[in-house]
């Protein structure tokens, strides 16, 4: 049994480790124009250096399944030590190949990391504290997303994108070691014959596929659109990371929210009220209006992550590892679709009309959620 002092470090530690991945995988986001032009390539082949590290977090199933039969804490670190190394190596890349070679490499180190730490999380916190427990596990994601956005902005302008790719790097190798010294090994609970995935309905994965394709989607197209605005890449970076503080300011609430009010209902209203909000993309025109618009996004959108997280941690505790393998695979699918089909849709109609795919997506979680979805008690 981890003890009360134990649980808080394990809290602590897993919410930094998420920061410094979560900062390492959103870096190149604010870049993707300046790779278009540094490597001569359109918006659909620069959509892919985004994808590419979705796309391999497929693994995080058997991943997870692992971490369920040998332990969290290994899968972890392992995962944190691959991700630097991605990361680093990215800063050498020589053409838009490469760079997406890399990115996908570092999306099996990701593949590791997430569905593991997510994994102890519900391992060590009870059923009524779960959800506020991941919201602050969660704060990591949207903290280390927004200061990724940031230094994809300032440092590209002061020390350049090679050198800024290593520095991150290192910091990720860093924490490694930290997160191996400090972090402790929950007690294990055997994998069974017959043990159930899940507990509830498979539609917490629909309603996280349409989850993962909307917020990548426009986070993906929306510095493409803001280039063709002429805003610069600083301001594309202080505008995405507007996006991601919104989200990280509501999680704490909407933390309570679904271990108060349950889990459903906070995926609906995230899903609703995003819809308009994207469909509004059309009408900005400059800086200030895109920073309102994606922050009110961010905000809204947050208030569907802890509850649908904890929706997937409730569902199972003999197979939480593999559960959360399938709940985040279910995510990453979404956010690798999503901006291969923004790119394309953006090349041959126009960037406005991905925008309106993604805000319809968002009409569409909402209604599989209120119809499909079952409140796990």
């Amino acid at each position: 049994m981890i003890s009360k002092s134990s649980k808080g470090t394990a809290l602590l530690i897993i919410t930094l480790a998420t920061f410094f991945t979560s900062a390492a995988r959103a870096f190149p986001i604010p870049l993707l124009p300046f790779f278009e032009g540094e490597f001569g390539i359109s918006h659909s082949i620069a959509a892919w250096i985004v994808a590419a590290s979705s796309l391999s977090l497929i693994a995080s199933i058997p991943m997870g399944y692992i971490s369920d039969k040998y332990g969290r804490k290994g899968m972890i670190t392992s995962g944190m030590v691959l991700i630097s190394i991605a990361t680093f190596i990215s800063g050498f890349s020589r053409t838009a190949g490469e760079l997406i070679t890399f990115q996908f490499l570092l999306g099996f180190g990701l593949a590791a990391f997430i569905p593991s730490s997510s994994a102890i999380i519900g391992d060590i916190f009870p059923h009524a504290l779960r959800a506020r427990a991941m919201s602050i596990t969660l704060i990591g994601v949207f903290s280390g997303t927004a200061a990724g956005f940031l230094m994809g902005g300032v440092l590209f302008n002061s020390i350049g994108w090679r050198a800024a790719f290593h520095l991150i790097a290192l910091f990720i190798l860093v924490f490694a070691f930290v997160t191996m010294k400090l972090i402790e090994e929950p007690e294990k609970e055997h994998i069974l014959p017959g043990s159930p995935t899940i507990r509830g309905t498979n539609a917490i994965y629909l309603c996280t596929f349409i989850l993962g394709m909307v917020g990548e989607g426009v986070r993906t197209m929306s510095p493409l659109y803001m280039a063709e605005l002429q805003i610069g890449n600083e301001s594309i970076g202080i505008i995405l990371a507007a996006m991601t503080v919104a989200s990280l300011a509501i999680l704490p609430f909407a933390g309570w929210l679904a271990d108060k009010v349950g889990r459903k209902k906070p995926i609906i209203y995230g899903f609703l009220f995003s819809a308009p909000i994207i469909s509004s993309f059309s009408l900005v025109t400059n800086y200030y209006q895109f920073a309102f618009v994606l922050a009110l996004l961010g905000a809204v959108i947050g208030l569907s992550f802890p509850a649908a997280s904890a929706y997937a941690q409730d569902s199972s505790s003999k197979v939480r590892g593999a559960a959360m393998g399938i709940y985040h695979t279910s995510r990453v699918a979404g956010m690798t679709v999503s901006p291969v089909l923004g790119g394309m849709i953006a090349d041959r109609i126009g960037i406005g009309a991905a925008f309106n795919i993604y805000a319809f997506a968002a009409l569409i979680g909402a209604v599989i959620t209120y119809t499909l979805l079952k409140e796990n008690k």
